[in-house]
């Protein structure tokens, strides 16, 4: 959306005046302070976004950077690498969810410029109405007037509709709006892990699983995000984490239905943990 379309509606409020259709001027007046309100909200809107892109453009360079100075650094331990690592991979998801967030805010003011029931199909019907006066359109239902679960299904729902992008930014708003509500919170954080996960992203998944299991370890999703989170780690090669928590499921969850699923993983993990123990005590 860009400032030619917000022109373009002020041009057809005008035309519709001058032409003589019947507009109450109340009524465009509302008009008029809403489309500049919406126009002003739309562009501070994407230059957030821009500037939040480049903030993470130049975070991932200070990363890569960071990472070849660590490696070069032999005096630095393995444990403060591990820790220097995590700081630099959190930081950056936050980046990303607040990019996300802002992205669909984005979405959403455009859809009160240009979509179902905005500004434009109203003037629109005022131009068609003449000078007969005819009742406003409905307004579209924004997301601010949604709960939780209609936003949690409505985020599935785009899943569903292989509309990712989208879907992630209703997830950050779910978390903006309820950060620790349980039932609400650790769902969005682990629907974004799948989401990740499903992209071939395991480094941001095992992030969102992770928040599940340390804020939400009683909730409906601690288990199946432990599991999940044992999986990632898998994949990634960190077989020690995989065996953590694939053997936290086995140990002090057995009445879970991924109870056998982390014992086959956990033997998997172990067996090639001995397998790599063993070449390595071969050279």
């Amino acid at each position: 959306m860009t400032n030619r379309v917000a022109g373009h509606l002020v041009c057809l409020l005008a035309c519709a005046i001058v032409a003589g259709c019947w507009v109450p001027t109340e009524t465009g007046r509302h008009m008029q302070a809403d489309l500049r309100v919406l126009s002003a909200q739309q562009e501070a809107a994407s230059k957030l976004v821009d500037e939040q892109k480049a903030r993470v453009d130049d975070e991932i360079r200070q990363v890569q950077a960071a990472l070849e100075d660590l490696n070069r650094a032999s005096r630095m331990s393995n444990t403060d690498f591990g820790v220097q690592l995590e700081h630099l991979s959190r930081d950056m998801q936050d980046l990303r969810g607040q990019i996300e967030l802002l992205q669909y805010k984005l979405t959403q003011i455009e859809a009160k410029l240009t979509g179902p029931g905005s500004l434009t199909e109203r003037i629109t019907a005022i131009e068609k109405t003449a000078a007969t006066p005819a009742a406003p359109a409905p307004v579209a239902k924004e997301a601010s007037a949604k709960d939780a679960k209609s936003l949690l299904a409505e985020a599935k729902e785009l899943v569903k509709s292989s509309k990712a992008e989208e879907a992630r930014g209703v997830y950050r708003e779910i978390l903006h709006r309820w950060p620790e509500e349980i039932g609400v919170a650790d769902e969005a954080h682990y629907r974004l892990g799948d989401i990740y996960y499903d992209g071939k992203k395991c480094r941001d998944a095992l992030g969102e699983y992770i928040k599940v299991v340390e804020r939400f370890n009683t909730g409906a999703f601690a288990d199946e995000a432990t599991f999940k989170i044992g999986t990632c780690s898998m994949e990634l090669g960190n077989l020690e984490d995989a065996q953590i928590f694939f053997g936290e499921i086995v140990k002090n969850h057995k009445k879970s239905s991924l109870y056998k699923p982390a014992q086959q993983k956990l033997e998997e993990v172990q067996a090639k943990l001995a397998a790599e123990k063993k070449k390595t005590k071969a050279k």
